[in-house]
C-alpha cells in the first residue's frame, strides 16, 4: 500500500513538473535600431493584454530607476529624472512638469504579487515622455525602441518635403481578389492611410493619390504626383501567383534594365499584370534615389520579418512617367495564405506601415544630411 502511494506521489510530482514546463511565462525580446536583442523579459497575459514586470525598465531604459509601490496602490517610477506616477486599475500616468495626464489603453495591475504594467506603457506612454520610438510587433514578440537623439539629425527639416503615396486600384478596378473576398484596392488604401499617419506623427506631409474606393485612370495618378511637387513617390500593390508558395513583400524600381538583388528566394510567376508593361521610360534620372530608398527600407522591413526583402529593377509603366523617386512596392501575396493573413490584420498592417514610414523619416534625414543627394542625375 505504502509502495502504491508513493508511486502516486511520484507520479504527481513528474505530472506537475511537465505542466509547470508547458506553462512557463513567455517572454518578449526588446531589441534596438538594428534589431540586436537589448533584453528579454518574461511575460504574463491578462484579459488579452500582455503585462510585464515594473524592473524590465532598469534593463531596457535607465538601469538607474528608481520605483515605489505603496499599500494605496500608488506607483511612482523615477525614470531618466523624471517622476511618473501611476495608479494599479487606473488608466492614467501623471508627470512631474507636464500638466495633463497620459492615458493609457490598459491599466497597471498587481499580478503573482508583483507590480506589473501593460504592453501599452511602453508604446504609449514612454514615447510621450523621452525622446525613444517604440514599436511593439506582437507577431514577433518584439519591441524595438529607438533613442531619436541617436539616429535623427538635428537639423532643419527638409522645406517642402513631400510623400505621395499611391494605393493601387479604386472603384470598379478591384485589383486581384483573395480568398474570402478579400480585395487588393482594400488593402492598399488600408495601409496607404497607416502610413500617411505615422508620417504626420513625424513632420512629413502625405499626399495620397486617392483617399476612398474610387476609380484613378493611371495618367490621373501621375498628374496628380507630378503637379504635387512630391520628392517621393510609392505604389502599393498586393502580389498574387498561380503558385501558393509565393510569398513575400517585394520591391520593384524602375529601369529600363532588368536586374534583381535578392537574399530570398520567390516565385513571381504569376505576379499582377502591371509590373510587366513595358513603356518608354521617362524616370531614369532618379534611378540613384530610388535605390537608395529602397536600401532603406529593405533594412526597416529586415527589422520586422528578418529576412531580405527581395529587389528588382524592371521597366514598369506605373512609375515610369512619375518624375521623381520612385518604389513599387508589393505587399505580399494574396495567392497565399499567410501573406493573406498578415495582410488583412491591423497589426500586421500597422507593422508594415511603420516600416515604411521610418524608411521614409531616414530618406528625409539623409537628403538632409546629404548623404543622399536631392537632385536628378
Amino acid at each position: 500500500m505504502k509502495l502504491g502511494r508513493r508511486c502516486l506521489y511520484i507520479t504527481i510530482a513528474l505530472w506537475t513538473s511537465v505542466a509547470l514546463s508547458i506553462q512557463q511565462s513567455p517572454s518578449i525580446r526588446f531589441v534596438d535600431r538594428g534589431g540586436k536583442m537589448r533584453a528579454q523579459v518574461e511575460t504574463v497575459t491578462r484579459d488579452g493584454v500582455l503585462y510585464l514586470p515594473v524592473d524590465a525598465l532598469r534593463r531596457i531604459v535607465d538601469s538607474d530607476m528608481r520605483r515605489k509601490f505603496d499599500l494605496t496602490g500608488k506607483l511612482t517610477l523615477v525614470i531618466k529624472q523624471k517622476r511618473i506616477e501611476l495608479h494599479l486599475g487606473t488608466s492614467s500616468a501623471t508627470v512631474a512638469g507636464q500638466s495633463e495626464p497620459i492615458s493609457l489603453s490598459h491599466p497597471p495591475l498587481v499580478i503573482n504579487q508583483r507590480p506589473m504594467l501593460p504592453i501599452t506603457f511602453f508604446t504609449e506612454v514612454l514615447p510621450n515622455i523621452y525622446n525613444l520610438e517604440v514599436a511593439y510587433n506582437p507577431e514577433l514578440q518584439r519591441v524595438r525602441i529607438v533613442e531619436t537623439k541617436d539616429t535623427r539629425p538635428r537639423v532643419r527639416p527638409l522645406e517642402g518635403f513631400l510623400v505621395v503615396v499611391n494605393p493601387g486600384h479604386g472603384g470598379a478596378d478591384r485589383g486581384y481578389q483573395g480568398s474570402g473576398g478579400v480585395l487588393e484596392k482594400e488593402i492598399t488604401l488600408a495601409i496607404a492611410k497607416l502610413v500617411e499617419t505615422y508620417c504626420h506623427q513625424n513632420g512629413i506631409r502625405v499626399a495620397l493619390t486617392r483617399d476612398r474606393d474610387y476609380e484613378r485612370r493611371p495618367l490621373e495618378r501621375v498628374q496628380i504626383a507630378n503637379q504635387s511637387g512630391g520628392q517621393l513617390f510609392l505604389s502599393l500593390h498586393c502580389n498574387a501567383s498561380y503558385t501558393a508558395k509565393a510569398k513575400g513583400i517585394h520591391l520593384y524600381v524602375n529601369s529600363s534594365r532588368w536586374h534583381r538583388q535578392s537574399d530570398v528566394s520567390t516565385s513571381s510567376t504569376g505576379s499582377a499584370t502591371h509590373q510587366k508593361q513595358i513603356t518608354t521610360l521617362s524616370q531614369e534620372d532618379f534611378i540613384s534615389q530610388s535605390r537608395s530608398f529602397a536600401a532603406i527600407l529593405r533594412e526597416q522591413l529586415k527589422i520586422s520579418t528578418e529576412t531580405l526583402t527581395p529587389l528588382t529593377e524592371i521597366p514598369l509603366t506605373t512609375l515610369s512617367e512619375v518624375y521623381m523617386p520612385a518604389l513599387l512596392i508589393e505587399l505580399g501575396y494574396l495567392s497565399n495564405a499567410a501573406d493573406l493573413e498578415k495582410l488583412t490584420n491591423f497589426d500586421s498592417q500597422g507593422a508594415i506601415a511603420e516600416s515604411i514610414g521610418a524608411a521614409i523619416v531616414e530618406y528625409r534625414a539623409s537628403l538632409i544630411t546629404g548623404q543622399i543627394s536631392n537632385d536628378g542625375e
